[in-house]
């Protein structure tokens, strides 16, 4: 996005001028020379200039920016009810009741609303170490679960680009990739994986701090929409689920995919 003209430098130092107290430490999207997002409408998003992009980056509005049905329901909410925590409401209980249809029968039967992924995930978290009685989680990296106080422990973002450093209690496993990582020169990527998998689990046994949960994506998004083989899921849950831990799936960016199984 370079600059033509005056009108476009001026506007363009505003933009950095404006990143520099909002976002001072944040990293942005084409940094060097920001972009001043105005609107968006389905697939597309506008700068201050009027200019059209398609988004590739969004990865949070499921059906696309400014959805009429969406936004038109959002309000029609609003003029009705905008909060009731605590309370019972028609609304909340139609809403869980629709959830739970689009999941397999009797897989699920309580739905705690939660106001983001990061609270959702925390959430899960808290709910596996009380229901073991235990305080250690393994995840797959690169990923990004969050960035909440909990969730920075488990988000390769911070541990790789900062000096932060993770609870004692997370424990970091490669993510089962035969392009690139820790397995890529391997012709057996799968077991090495669950191998990496057990003798974890075997070690956390022996210090006595048994796994609570297992936290992954089924695809990795963050780390580049990578897809784990079903064997090795199927295989690395069970190992979890013998060791007496508890399965966290989170699926906040991975439901953006409408064809898993």
């Amino acid at each position: 996005m370079a600059a033509r003209n005056r009108d476009d430098i001026i506007r363009l130092n505003g933009i950095e001028a404006e990143r520099k107290i909002t976002l001072p430490m944040c990293k942005t999207h084409f940094a060097k020379q920001p972009m001043k997002v105005q609107k968006g409408m389905q697939q597309y998003i506008y700068d201050d200039a009027g200019s059209e992009y398609l988004d590739c980056c969004g990865n949070i509005a499921h059906v696309g920016h400014c959805h009429p049905r969406v936004a038109h329901m959002g309000k029609k909410q609003l003029e009705i009810l905008c909060t009731a925590q605590g309370f019972v409401t028609d609304v909340q209980s139609s809403y869980t009741k629709k959830l739970l249809t689009t999941v397999p029968p009797g897989l699920f039967d309580t739905v705690l609303l939660v106001n983001s992924g990061s609270e959702a995930v925390d959430l899960a978290l808290r709910l596996a170490q009380n229901y073991t009685k235990r305080k250690d989680i393994i995840c797959n990296q690169p990923s990004v679960f969050g960035h909440s106080s909990t969730l920075a422990s488990f988000n390769y973002r911070y541990i790789k680009h900062t000096d932060f450093k993770p609870y004692s209690w997370v424990h970091h496993i490669p993510i089962c990739n035969s392009y690139r990582g820790a397995y890529a020169d391997s012709p057996t990527p799968v077991e090495d994986a669950l191998a990496h998998m057990k003798d974890l689990i075997l070690e956390l046994e022996k210090k006595k701090t048994p796994v609570a949960g297992y936290l992954l994506e089924t695809i990795n998004t963050s780390g580049g929409n990578l897809i784990s083989p079903t064997e090795y899921l199927t295989a690395a849950t069970k190992l979890v689920k013998d060791a007496g831990g508890l399965v966290i799936v989170d699926e906040v960016l991975v439901s953006l995919y409408s064809h898993e199984k």
